[in-house]
């Protein structure tokens, strides 16, 4: 969920204004290393980003194919 996020594979309307709020203010649980897991820190406050990470951990959009031809994108801002 964090690589997909990274490499902006995830993308998030702006009139989703809770998730986006939730997204700015959690936090993921570091590991041993203090690296960052795909669990959110005090997850019961998070509620939608909870239902988000569940979401995506399956999806592989590398893997998905269509019909259309492929167009790049820009990256997206606030």
């Amino acid at each position: 969920v964090i690589g997909n996020m990274e490499r902006n594979k995830i993308f998030i309307f702006k009139s989703l204004y809770n998730r986006l709020e939730e997204l700015m203010n959690c936090l993921w649980e570091p590991d041993n290393e203090g690296r960052p897991t795909d669990k959110i820190k005090d997850e019961q406050k998070y509620h939608l980003s909870a239902c988000a990470r569940y979401l995506y951990c399956n999806f592989v959009p590398e893997t998905v194919e269509g019909n259309r031809p492929k167009v790049k994108v820009a990256a997206w801002s606030f």
